[in-house]
């Protein structure tokens, strides 16, 4: 039975902005990150395969939305202001 996933575009045309891609520039971590996400082999990684339920995200996708989200905070722009955080008493 094949399994269901939610299809990847990033190429679907949009309303704002016309395309996924012109939200980052070309030179963006992101770029990089779903390049070597689609290079891998992935296919030990468990699913439901049984079909039941909805739609699913492709493995790949989800793997890249976790590389991404662990990556280090980037440092602000110097001259950018800094919060500070004030703890109540």
């Amino acid at each position: 039975m094949a399994t269901r996933f939610v299809p990847i575009d990033r190429d679907t045309p949009l309303l704002l902005p016309p395309n996924l891609r012109d939200w980052v520039p070309a030179s963006h971590l992101v770029h990089f990150i779903i390049a070597v996400v689609d290079e891998l082999a992935l296919h030990q990684i468990r699913v439901n395969i049984r079909g039941t339920g909805s739609e699913q995200y492709h493995p790949r996708l989800l793997l890249g939305l976790l590389i991404y989200s662990r990556r280090p905070a980037p440092e602000p722009p110097a001259g950018f202001p800094r919060h500070q955080v004030v703890h109540g008493s």
